[in-house]
Formats: structure tokens, sequence, C-alpha cells
């Protein structure tokens, strides 16, 4: 029976061939978007699940309240987990070292990623360690694991183990492990791990039981085997106020600790991701509406064709029920035409998805390919999107066509349908065209918003700017040398430094106050950067109030502040020339000065942001 359904549909496509066709391509469509869609759905939601103890590895946070904070902890926090908490098995220090740091061996220098990270990191961690020991791989001071990768630029491939790489040109490191190139779906990426006791020879001030206003190391623990996350909770939910309650309260703020699970780091969006890529669900939800939305349309499609031509259909109806078919049978047969043709669209799904696999990848970021459909979870997808389609754009027209009955088609009156059926394709071109224009309206909105971004003027000049990064040179007096050389070069018009500039924030989130003001709600959350007098010159910031620092003026620089309009603004002051003068506090001492200059507002990040 299967089997004469199947060639009952074929007859069917190749006798009504333009019909076919235009099904077939609208299916195609709907497929491909779909399939797309769920490559990026599946891939985003594996992330970090590759870890065998992935259930128990949870991410320490300093939650600040209303779901956010820092991703990063105090120095004592893991430390006091790991010995005044049976729950927790294992903790990780870790820290970003140095952005984009040279790597070199003898006449071979990279520019790579690089990071340190505890003696525990690989036994909490499942990453693949192709040489060197998991226990022993990070414990030693001046210790480095590198990837596969790493170790194939300098080594072609050969073992690495015991070779000595040089990292800001004057520190040795020995290689005690290689690991395998990192997975794509791991929020942890990088390109070497340095031992975290080599950090602590270098920052001898660095302690694990003090520096409880040291926000800057990132940790994770391995949870007990039977242990509760929500009663570890519980009982560390204050650790923060108990130890440093009241400078917190000086400081206008609360913290307490909070505990991610490793599946949701990647795409937590209240935590930034210092160790890597972030995701965000509000993307995964966005694109998974516009799949469903143009499945949907496909599906819409076919029925508005199908049932528009029962007429055709209708004594091939009345036929086969008069000689003794069902309807059960015929309805069926009109399903399994479905199917078939959703089947043969696979052969226009592939072309498309050749083709567009690139578009996709650049517009999400990915690095995709044909490989990557024949995953098991992927592979399940698109029989789930298989079977949704054929029978969302099935099911209508084959219980329309399947209930005729021969005497009304006699009559022509087709079931008594007809007036039925008109209404609903007309509801159905009504939903059609609601939902293609919202896709294009949308599609309008974001290419507008787009276009506001590339060509809205950013406040500051980025043309024949260069940036260098001169801290490899090794002091204050190399500085000096190093810029005198720069300047003097012909091609050169003027240089200035800092610790910031526009697209690469300084500190931010620094509580300042405006004088006078003591009360904790007066507290603004500011960014501040350090510049010299020609830093405003170089980036072509307008000066709206007030002065420039000026070397001759040793005041201004010891204690001067230049701030926006929006700070301003912020600081309780109705105009930059009433800002001039005034002082600016701080509980952490900085920023804190005399205000003596007012530029106008430019984008220092993303106008996303």
């Amino acid at each position: 029976m299967f089997q004469n359904y199947i060639k009952i549909a074929l007859r069917n496509l190749l006798r009504f061939k333009f019909y076919s066709v235009i099904n077939l391509v609208g299916l195609s469509i709907g497929l491909t978007v779909g399939i797309l869609i769920l490559l990026f759905v599946s891939d985003e939601l594996q992330f970090d699940r590759f870890h065998d103890k992935s259930d128990r590895i949870y991410k320490v946070v300093t939650s600040t309240g209303e779901g956010g904070g820092m991703e990063t902890n105090a120095w004592p926090v893991a430390n006091k987990l790991l010995t005044d908490y049976p729950e927790v098995e294992k903790a990780v220090y870790t820290r970003r070292a140095f952005n984009n740091m040279m790597v070199t061996y003898e006449d071979e220098r990279y520019e790579r990623d690089l990071y340190f990270a505890g003696a525990e990191f690989f036994q909490i961690f499942s990453f693949n360690l192709l040489e060197g020991s998991r226990s022993e791989a990070l414990r030693e001071p001046w210790s480095i694991v590198i990837t596969a990768s790493l170790r194939d630029q300098f080594f072609e491939g050969r073992s690495a183990l015991g070779k000595t790489l040089i990292i800001r040109d004057s520190l040795e490191f020995t290689v005690t492990g290689v690991t395998e190139d990192l997975p794509s779906q791991s929020h942890i990426q990088f390109d070497a791990l340095m031992s975290f006791s080599t950090y602590r020879r270098m920052n001898p001030n660095f302690t694990y039981s003090e520096g409880w206003g040291n926000f800057n190391v990132r940790n994770y623990i391995l949870l007990r085997e039977g242990a509760s996350i929500d009663d570890l909770r519980a009982k560390s939910y204050n650790m923060y106020m108990e130890n440093i309650g009241e400078w917190l309260k000086e400081l206008g703020m609360e913290a307490t600790l909070a505990f991610i699970p490793l599946k949701e780091v990647y795409l937590n969006a209240d935590f930034y991701n210092g160790f890597g890529p972030s995701g965000s669900m509000e993307q995964i939800w966005l694109v998974s509406a516009i799949a469903i939305f143009v499945i949907l349309l496909a599906c819409i499609n076919y029925i508005n064709l199908s049932t528009a031509r029962a007429v055709y259909r209708a004594k091939e109806v009345g036929m086969r029920k008069i000689v003794g078919s069902s309807r059960k049978q015929i309805f069926w047969q009109f399903q399994i035409e479905v199917l078939v043709l959703t089947l043969l669209s696979f052969a226009l799904v592939a072309l498309f998805i050749d083709f567009l696999l690139p578009l996709f990848n650049e517009l999400m970021g990915k690095q995709y390919d044909i490989n990557t459909l024949i995953r098991p979870e992927v592979l399940v997808g698109i029989l789930l999107i298989l079977l949704v389609i054929s029978v969302l754009a099935g099911l209508y027209p084959s219980y329309i066509l399947s209930g005729f009955r021969p005497a009304d088609i006699m009559k022509t009156n087709m079931g008594g349908s007809g007036t039925r059926g008109l209404n609903m394709r007309r509801t159905l071109v009504t939903l059609q065209f609601a939902i293609s224009g919202m896709l294009v309206m949308a599609t309008f909105i974001v290419l507008n918003q787009l276009n506001f971004m590339r060509n809205q003027d950013l406040g500051f000049n980025k043309e024949q700017t260069l940036i260098l990064n001169i801290s490899n040179v090794p002091s204050s007096r190399g500085h000096e040398a190093f810029i005198d050389q720069v300047t003097q070069l012909p091609s050169v018009e003027s240089m200035t430094r800092t610790n910031a500039l526009p697209g690469r924030p300084g500190w931010q989130g620094q509580l300042a106050v405006p004088e006078g003001k003591e009360n904790e709600m007066d507290y603004v959350s500011t960014e501040y950067m350090i510049i010299d007098e020609h830093y405003l010159d170089v980036l072509g910031l307008e000066l709206i109030a007030g002065e420039n620092f000026n070397p001759a003026k040793q005041s201004s620089l010891v204690d001067g502040l230049i701030i926006n309009q929006t700070t301003v603004r912020e600081m309780g002051w109705a105009s930059p020339e009433e800002a001039i003068g005034k002082r600016i506090d701080s509980p952490s001492k900085a920023p804190a000065g005399e205000v003596i200059g007012v530029v106008k507002d430019y984008h220092g990040l993303g106008l996303q942001e």
C-alpha cells in the first residue's frame, strides 16, 4: 500500500510540473532556513557539554544586584570555598595574563592570548592533554601549557615538552604540557596557560587569605558528587558582606556570591565571559522565531496552492471513493504526496546550503561546513523539521480533499466546502502577507540600524590614526625615548599616550561623587582613563569648557580632571561651565580631583553599548 502511495504521488507531481516546481522551491527555502538556524541553535546550546564533569562544574561570580555583577572575584573567595565548605571538591584560580602578547622561540615570534591557571585546571576540565601530566603540568612556577596549533607553529609537530618559550621578550617558561586544540563549543579559549604559581611569583602581594578588595581573579569550582549547589549558595551567599560588608556599604554597594552552571556560562547575559566567546539566549529566540515564520510561510504557500487546485483533484477523489477507497486511505495518499515533495526538495536544499553557508558563517560569526550537518543532534533536528513541514503543509489539504463526497462532486458542489475553503485561503493569505510584511520591516529596521552605525559621527577622528602597543617597553624612560624617536619621524604629525582609547575601555565601574555630597545615592558609576596633554588634539575631541592639561601648570597634571557632558549631567551640575573648578571624590581615591575641562560627548564604545 505504501509503495502504491509513493507511485501515485510521483505521477501527480510529474503531471502538474509547474505547480510541483513552485511547491518544491517554497518548501526548499523553508527547509534551508530551518536547517541553517537549527545548526546555529544546536551549536549554541551545546557549549561546554563535552566536559566529563560538566554537571558538577560552576563558575563563581560576584553579584552586585539586579541579576548582574562581576565575573571576577576577590582573591580569598575560591580558597575560602575550598577550605570552609565541604560541598566543594576542587577550586581553580585563573586570570587573563597579557593581551595579545608575543611568544618567542628562537627566531619565531607569534602574538597570542595568554592566561594564568591553577594546577587544578586540567583536573576540573576535560580538555585533552596530548603531552604532559594533568595534575602536574601547571603546578610549578614558570610552567606553560600550549595548544597543539602553537606547538606545530614552533616545533612542526615534534614534542614540545621541556622546551623554553620567551614571553614579553624576557620571561622564560618551560613547556610542561600540550593540549589538543580547544573545541569551538567551549567558552574557555586560550593559546597558552601559564601556571598560577608564576602569577604569585610575579605579584608578591597576592595572598589567598587577604585581598578582599581586589576583584581580579576568575574562579571555577568542582562540586562533590551528591552535594547540593543550593546548599552551597545558601551558606556562601553573604561571604562578601561578612568579610568586607562595612567597606562595601561605604562604597554604596552590596556584593553576594553567585554560581553559574558550566553549561549556562556561555549564554549568561548577566555576567561577561572574560575567558572567550559569549552567546545570547535572546539571539537564539530571535533566529528561532525567524525560522518558524519562514517555515510557516512555506507551509501556508503549499496549503493555498493545494486547496486552490481542489477542483482538479475532486474527480480523482470521487472515482476512488466510488471504487471503494476510504477517506482514511485518500487522506494518507495526499499526506504522502507532501512527504515525497519535501524529500525531493532536499536536492535543492543541498544546493542552497552550499551556496549560503559561507554567507551564514559571516553573518553569525561561525565556521560551519557541510560535515557539521552530520552531527547526531543536527540529523535528528532535520528529521523533525521534515516531519513538521510535511504535517503542517499537508494536514489541512489532506483533510479537505479526502472529505469530498462523490454525489456532491457530480453536482460540482465540492462537498459544500467551497465557501469554507475560500475563507480559509483568504485567512491564510492574510496571515502570509502579515508575516512577510513583518519580516521585511524587521529587515529594513536592521539595515537602517547598521547603516546608522556605519555612518554615525563618533565624535573623534579615527582617520590617519595608528595605535602602537608599547607595554613591552620596560620603563617610563624607555617610553620617553621611544616617543621622542617616533615623533621625529617626518610622517608623524603628533603622538599621545593613554591606557585606553575608543573601543578599548579604561577602568569601568569606578564610583565617584561630586563635592559636598556624601549620600550613597549620589554615587555615580564612571569610567576613567589616563591621558596626556596631546590626547584631545590627536583624537580631535572638542573642548567645550575649561582647558586642556598644561605641562606649565603642574597642578593640572597632578590634580586635574577632564570630564564629558554626560558626567556633568550625572554629577548634577547645570552646565559645563559650572563644572569647572568643582571637585570629584571617590571612595577608592580614583577618579578624584578638580575639573579643569569638559569635552563634548563622543562614543568610547560601540554604538550598541
